[in-house]
């Protein structure tokens, strides 16, 4: 029978004594039962409070002790907190020489290529025909190479290569105290320069890198990432986009690092849905599954005393002066300095580490600074779970996202519109639930031929009424907000006017100073009714411009509105759901 196990050395206590106002026990115990899971896997995933570097000293100088080992006490250093910096704080690129193991699948920075049947098969599809890319997946800390599989082969299924970057607990509070993890983010910045600045695959394509990050840790490697780079802006232009999955939100709140550090240990999902939902497999390996089931068996108790213990130790660590500078210089890097590609945030409501309102917050200031920012809620899907959760959504959103970095609108579009910028203001109308691909490429085209002002009107009340799963139509409020927030993604400097209306002309028959109508093949003869109207009003009539998706092989299967509502449907009454005409 294995002895119980002490996470918390009794210095650490000596050392914090002033965080509390009465002394602590002298350790938390593990259960042994607990002890034999957390030495199983122990995927300390502080996945989302912090990067492994900002954890590396400060656990290791606080005498935090790991199920697996105890660290040296011999070990000792004028600022006990250095290591909390380790990881954000960017070697000099030009003096940095990686090892030669550098491109070995064996340590945390893995390549895994995609066929090139698949690179030919898809770029067409996400626009990348002159094009070789590279997604750089970004794991939370702890997590491992397995559980970033599914995205992994996402990617490669659609011809693009994967390198994932993970830590794993041991690498973080083993005996050299983290600094083998320190040498890779460097490393792994040389081996993506390397590649990307070298030819493609038969010599003529461009190389470009597609990032991934997965909560705040990924969120701040990625960071360190472009500090890395600020003077390779010939590099930075290769970067075509970013995705923050439960990542961006509340980075100097102790709270935060506190919850996402106590979910890690205890290895407990972070979200308010039933556990039950969160054990169901989708695509997902029977491990995680069996993870998540078993974290229901862990001792309420020790969660709380925990997160108590944690929150109060953040709550002065993230105040000390070396640690809260540098902190900052990596979320101000992260805030001003991003590449201009665009950037889409994937979070959810119910995650209990990543507050929400604060990724929100985050991606709102990105939009008002001029970035291309893009956004999807799930709702109630788990802290770095959302795919897995929400598989089609999900996939729905990457895909979108791809054609947005890649994709011209020139290229979706019929040739026949007016040039860009031809006329004063234009008028357009729609229902833009769930603002999808085909939203944003008509979106884009319309703001594209505005000069000056864009007006949209978006559906509401009676004109909801003929729609299948009108019940689960997103607010009128939302959806305006989102229409607003991507046309000025997309060209800040246009004024914006979205209105709700409640009959199919709105703005279009009262506004004497429109000059033309952006319509699809579909809505055509709306187009024609609205001049009709306007000139009946003895208003001049608008020069309609008809925006024709071009059809192809890889938009067979694209989402509607109606499909999205479909799929939240059968979600919500759990079978399957009928459409008779799908519709947006």
């Amino acid at each position: 029978m294995e002895a119980p196990v002490r996470i918390f050395n009794p210095t650490i206590l000596n050392l914090n004594r002033h965080l509390f106002n009465k002394t602590p026990p002298p350790s938390v115990i593990f259960h042994p039962r607990i002890h034999r899971s957390a030495k199983r896997s122990f995927p300390l995933r502080t996945n989302d409070v912090a990067p492994r570097a900002c954890l590396s000293h400060t656990l290791a100088n606080s005498s935090f002790h790991s199920p697996i080992c105890r660290l040296p006490t011999a070990v000792s250093d004028p600022n006990p907190f250095r290591g909390f910096l380790s990881l954000s704080t960017p070697t000099q690129y030009s003096h940095f020489n990686p090892p030669p193991d550098s491109h070995s699948n064996d340590g945390v920075l893995a390549w895994n290529r995609a066929s090139q049947s698949a690179i030919n098969g898809n770029a067409v599809a996400l626009g990348n025909r002159e094009r070789e890319v590279t997604v750089v997946l970004l794991g939370w800390l702890g997590s491992q190479k397995k559980h970033l599989k599914r995205y992994v082969e996402w990617y490669k299924s659609r011809g693009i290569h994967a390198v994932t970057f993970v830590v794993d607990l041991r690498d973080v509070i083993w005996f050299d105290l983290g600094r083998s993890v320190e040498k890779r983010v460097p490393a792994m910045v040389h081996e993506l320069v390397s590649w990307v600045t070298q030819g493609g695959l038969d010599g003529s394509r461009e190389r470009c890198l597609i990032f991934h990050t997965f909560s705040n840790t990924g969120w701040f490697v990625y960071g360190t990432i472009i500090e890395l780079l600020q003077d390779r802006p010939d590099v930075l232009e290769k970067i075509k986009g970013c995705i923050v999955d439960s990542g961006a939100g509340d980075p100097f709140n102790p709270q935060v690092w506190a919850a996402g550090f106590s979910a890690a240990l205890l290895k407990k999902r972070s979200s308010s849905i039933p556990a039950a939902a969160e054990s169901i497999e989708i695509n997902g390996s029977k491990t995680e599954v069996g993870m998540s089931i078993e974290t229901e068996k862990e001792p309420p108790f020790l969660e709380i005393a925990l997160l108590s213990l944690l929150e109060k130790i953040f709550s002065v660590i993230l105040k000390l002066p070396d640690v809260n500078q540098r902190l900052t210089k990596t979320v101000s890097i992260l805030s001003r300095n991003q590449p201009s590609c665009p950037q889409l945030y994937l979070y959810s409501t119910a995650d209990k580490v990543m507050p929400f309102k604060s990724v929100e917050s985050f991606l709102e200031d990105q939009s008002r600074i001029g970035k291309k920012v893009m956004s999807f809620n799930f709702g109630s899907s788990p802290h770095v779970d959302h795919f897995r959760t929400f598989p089609d959504m999900y996939s729905s959103e990457l895909e979108t996202f791809l054609r947005e970095c890649f994709v011209s609108v020139n290229s979706l579009v019929n040739s026949d519109l007016s040039p860009p910028n031809s006329h004063e203001a234009v008028v357009l109308g729609g229902t833009f639930d769930r603002l999808h691909d085909g939203h944003r490429l008509f979106l884009k085209a319309s703001a594209e031929l505005a000069r000056n002002r864009i007006v949209v009107g978006v559906c509401d009340g009676p004109m909801l009424t003929n729609k299948q799963f009108a019940e689960l139509i997103q607010p009128i409020e939302e959806r305006i907000h989102n229409v607003e927030g991507y046309i000025k993604s997309v060209k800040p400097e246009l004024v914006v006017q979205v209105e709700p209306i409640t009959d199919p002309y709105g703005p279009s028959i009262v506004d004497e100073n429109l000059e033309a109508i952006v319509v699809s093949k579909e809505t055509l003869p709306g187009g024609l009714s609205v001049n009709k109207k306007r000139t009946a009003k003895g208003l001049s009539l608008l020069k309609i411009e008809v925006v024709d998706l071009v059809s192809d092989a890889s938009n067979r299967d694209k989402l509607s509105s109606t499909t999205l509502r479909k799929l939240e449907a059968e979600k919500i009454n759990n079978q399957p759901a009928s459409i008779t005409k799908v519709s947006a």
